[in-house]
């Protein structure tokens, strides 16, 4: 059975009283492209700064790659990389220079050093514009060098916080292709966190949704959106005809309404062709045949559909305490026992 990434079970947190994560379960396969989506305020940030031993965790188990974190040394993190939201990086060094320097950081000599901040440069294409001094970089070319800084360690998980806040549908669209690329090559384990649904649904495997300190649905994404159903949305007149053949056929199941002149049935997709024959031999006139899906939108919506109208800011503003109390007495509370973090 293979171990997965990244496994919380009854994670919870408080900051005084205020409850950010009750009860979090949450599990990511070796392999996959996990995302983590939530509104503003809804725990992500927490729970990213636990799994990342920035926070100690009072309640429940973090497991990485089957170590718990109480336990694992700090050399656990040596298998994690991380693209924070808020990447920055001196703006006097060059490109190169800084990449050289992470890698050295991760404790890697001189030669491999360099040879990794080359290697990372070309794959990120930065290679071009490697000795700029990065106060010179766009946005989407900074974006690029904290992905190269997160995987120049070679990780077995990346963390990729909002990665492409700011971009523009171009700079999205390179970053995901360049995500999917590196995914395909290497199998590396990512675990993205963005309130960005498009893109989620474009590139992810798996997903969790957060709300309000809970995790409301996890699963497949195919699975939610019922993609895996089988299920068609036949137009089609006369209605009642389309209706009793479908009911004569033996590879259908379930029938229901799905408008004036449309019946969404549960038939596999190999035995669509046969089923449009039958209608057409019935002298139906079939107007369409399409796969129903629901979108990943619909299902964020309905996982946190407790929320009264203009609760979102309400959600915004929840996130204050926590952050006002993480940089003062919880961080100070933490400092001692949180594990140092390789980066």
């Amino acid at each position: 059975m293979t171990v997965p990434a990244l496994r919380l079970r009854g994670v919870s947190q408080n900051f005084g009283s205020f409850q950010a994560l009750s009860s979090v379960d949450l599990e990511v396969g070796a392999g996959d492209i996990y995302g983590f989506l939530g509104l503003n305020g809804a725990g992500k940030t927490t729970a990213i700064r636990l799994i990342l031993g920035l926070l100690r965790h009072r309640t429940g188990t973090i497991e990485i790659f089957g170590s718990e974190l109480r336990r694992a040394p700090p050399e656990i993190y040596r298998n994690v990389g991380v693209l924070f939201e808020d990447f920055t990086a001196p703006g006097y060094l060059t490109g190169r220079e800084h990449l050289r320097l992470h890698a050295k950081l991760l404790g890697m000599p001189r030669r491999e050093a360099r040879a990794a901040a080359e290697r990372w440069l070309d794959r990120v294409s930065l290679l071009a514009r490697a000795d700029a001094k990065v106060r010179a970089y766009s946005l989407g070319m900074r974006r690029r060098l904290g992905l190269a800084c997160a995987l120049v360690g070679a990780p077995r998980l990346v963390i990729l916080d909002e990665p492409t806040n700011g971009l523009d549908p171009k700079g999205i669209a390179d970053f995901r292709s360049l995500i999917l690329e590196l995914h395909r090559e290497s199998g590396v384990t990512f675990f993205l966190s963005s309130h960005i649904l498009g893109e989620v649904e474009h590139l992810c495997h798996r997903i969790g949704i957060l709300h309000q300190g809970r995790m409301r649905v996890e699963g497949a994404v195919a699975d939610l959106t019922g993609r895996t159903q089988n299920r068609v949305r036949v137009r089609a007149l006369p209605l009642s005809t389309a209706r009793r053949v479908i009911e004569a056929s033996p590879c259908c199941g379930r029938i229901e309404n799905a408008g004036p002149d449309a019946l969404s049935v549960t038939v596999p997709s190999d035995d669509v062709p046969a089923l449009v024959r039958a209608l057409v031999g019935a002298n139906v006139a079939v107007h369409e045949v399409a796969a129903c899906s629901e979108s990943l939108e619909s299902v964020f919506h309905q996982a946190t559909a407790d929320l009264e109208p203009g609760s979102e800011q309400l959600a915004s503003s929840r996130q204050a305490p926590g952050e006002r109390v993480r940089h003062d007495e919880a961080d100070r509370e933490a400092v001692g026992a949180a594990r140092p973090r390789v980066q």
